[in-house]
């Protein structure tokens, strides 16, 4: 029916890696899209706009999903829909796939390629086992990140007791334009396409818009720096931070601004004020939103004290000192899932 409301499912609800749904919208058929099709629980949704950003579905129910996502039906006498779902999301499969693109700011995979590539097919029973484990090491996984992600609620809470909403600035801070409180060295960062990151692959982080991306044998940067988003959809949507800090040896493309700690403020205190205000009026376009240097410079922060930001940092020190045990055994944890997927599913 026109009228009846459908689950409609586009790229930005989903979480890169795990393929959690960050928010379900519901709109009417009516509504929808030509570009558009329709989705059940027995299949697995694959993107193939940007496969570096690992983006695979198991949907629970029926809904509309944008034709980015493709739609695989698995044949259930002899291809189990959670092994292949795990499959795709697999560090080995990525980093193929991830060369098997056309399109320079729209990658695409090359659908001929994709169709016509083999994956490991063991017997069915071991297919469901193998997902089995799986399941439980995701699961423990997505536990500790609960645990940090509550502590980081605890800490935004402080946050807006100490300095108030950065939007309205209840407690009249005096305000800054966002570039005269930092350093920016954007000019020393360097992209590095999939292809090429595949060749040099190694312990480094290697950072883009929306964190971590993939690792490489080189670095750009050392020390403590902010990076916030330039471009994508993300700038406006927020369904997460487009705020972070990037520590120790990393390398940082050119979808993320660098920016440097100066006596003006402090980077943990700049941070949390950028993802709790809003930047709309500073991104430009719709279709894919940028945040230029220029007006990234302008965007105003009320500036607090610095001693003030000084026991906000040490608020977050001692909360890192209490949750190192999560945070330490989470990257333990997404290391073993890692190889373990990257064992199983070699062929």
């Amino acid at each position: 029916m026109p009228d009846e409301s459908v689950w409609t499912l586009n790229l930005d609800q989903i979480e890169s890696g795990t393929g959690k749904i960050l928010e379900k919208i519901s709109a009417p058929v009516a509504a929808a899209k030509n570009s558009t099709h329709w989705f059940d629980e027995r299949h697995v949704l694959y993107s193939k706009l940007r496969p570096y950003l690992n983006k695979v579905v198991l949907p629970d129910q029926p809904g509309l999903a944008t034709t980015e996502l493709v739609p695989l039906l698995p044949d259930e006498k002899r291809l189990d829909r959670k092994y292949l779902a795990y499959y795709l999301r697999s560090r080995p499969f990525v980093n193929w796939v991830s060369a098997q693109v056309a399109g320079a700011k729209m990658p695409r995979v090359n659908m001929k390629v994709f169709w016509e590539h083999k994956i490991p097919l063991p017997p069915l029973k071991e297919q469901k086992r193998i997902a089995a484990i799986l399941d439980k090491a995701d699961s423990l996984r997505r536990k500790r990140q609960q645990a940090i992600q509550l502590a980081d609620q605890f800490l935004r809470a402080v946050f807006l007791d100490m300095f108030g909403d950065p939007t309205r600035n209840p407690m009249g801070w005096a305000v800054k334009s966002l570039g005269g409180l930092v350093q920016n060295l954007d000019g020393k960062r360097v992209p590095v396409k999939a292809a090429d990151r595949k060749k040099m692959a190694g312990e480094y982080p290697y950072y883009g818009a929306s964190g971590i991306i993939d690792y490489v044998d080189d670095y750009l940067f050392e020390g403590r720096n902010l990076l916030i988003g330039e471009d994508g959809a993300n700038l406006l949507a927020r369904s997460t931070p487009i705020a972070f800090i990037a520590e120790g040896k990393y390398w940082v493309n050119n979808h993320a601004h660098v920016l440097g700690e100066t006596e003006h403020a402090r980077l943990e205190y700049l941070m949390y004020t950028i993802n709790r205000k809003s930047i709309a009026d500073y991104v430009s376009g719709s279709a894919q939103p940028k945040l230029n240097q220029a007006q990234m410079n302008r965007i105003p922060i009320p500036v607090p004290p610095v001693e003030l930001q000084d026991k906000f940092v040490d608020i977050i020190s001692s909360m890192k000192e209490i949750g190192s045990r999560y945070s330490d055994s989470r990257y333990n944890i997404d290391r073993v899932f890692q190889s373990l997927t990257s064992k199983v599913f070699r062929g």
